[in-house]
């Protein structure tokens, strides 16, 4: 795959990235913690590879791995934020 500016996605990337309508993208491969506020599950996913998604009802979007990992599907409600440290590994984490 790539992302919408043309260049192919680092694999791990791809499994674990979070689309969204970015006012100004963050350089691609930003760290950004994906979490369901329902069970506190959370995901590391690197953002600013894509812009979307295709339904603009809606503020963003996430891969089936993400979901996945956090028991949720199409249209769920998750939190996003920008992590600190850009350092974190992609994919599951405990958060406290």
């Amino acid at each position: 795959g790539q992302g919408s500016f043309g260049d192919p996605l680092p694999v791990l990337d791809e499994a674990f990235y979070v689309n969204m309508y970015w006012r100004r993208p963050p350089p691609p491969g930003t760290r950004i913690l994906i979490r369901n506020p329902e069970t506190g599950a959370a995901v590391v996913a690197a953002g600013g590879y894509e812009t979307g998604p295709g339904d603009n009802t809606r503020v963003g979007g996430v891969t089936e791995e993400i979901h996945d990992h956090l028991g949720t599907g199409h249209l769920s409600v998750l939190q996003v934020g920008f992590l600190v440290d850009q350092t974190l590994p992609l994919g599951p984490i405990d958060c406290p």
